[in-house]
């Protein structure tokens, strides 16, 4: 009998490292593989960022507040500029959800990441499966929702 399905509550279930594959008008990109490594902490909301090893990329997982449960994301260009934001669901290996360009926060694209490496470098085999077991489009409408509420409070 199997066990039940966790969700990650920490920064560490973030260790590893990641494909990011940025969907932009209809084209499937994969930008980035973040090596996440290093732990700072946890901000106001959120239970501990994973930070990339090379400081541009941090991911942690909001535990309160209006997007509790959601996955939020930052990818730096710079040390001190961000480019993209994203709000994401996670679902083991796999986190599914909306990115933007921080200069043009009404416009949403979509977003995917798969761990291909976990956290002692032990490759992960991806599947492909036909059933989508990923974001929706009403769940994908409501993080846009959240993420537009919270911005306009401040």
């Amino acid at each position: 009998m199997k066990g039940p399905i966790t969700r990650p509550t920490g920064a560490e279930s973030f260790r590893g490292t990641w494909a990011f594959s940025y969907v932009l008008d209809g084209t499937l990109t994969v930008a980035d593989t973040p090596s996440f490594t290093t732990n700072f902490g946890s901000t106001l909301h959120g239970s501990g960022m994973m930070v990339s090893a090379d400081g541009k990329t941090g991911c942690e997982l909001q535990i309160s507040g209006s997007i509790a449960g959601t996955v939020v994301c930052v990818k730096n260009t710079t040390s001190t500029l961000t480019d993209k934001a994203m709000l994401l669901k996670i679902f083991g290996n796999r986190m599914d959800g909306i990115w933007y360009y921080l200069d043009t926060p009404g416009k949403f694209y979509l977003f995917t990441a798969h761990r291909i490496l976990d956290s002692d470098s032990n490759s992960l085999i991806l599947k492909r499966t036909p059933v989508y077991e990923g974001l929706t489009n009403s769940e994908a409408d409501a993080l846009r929702a959240a993420i537009q509420a919270e911005a306009s409070r401040h």
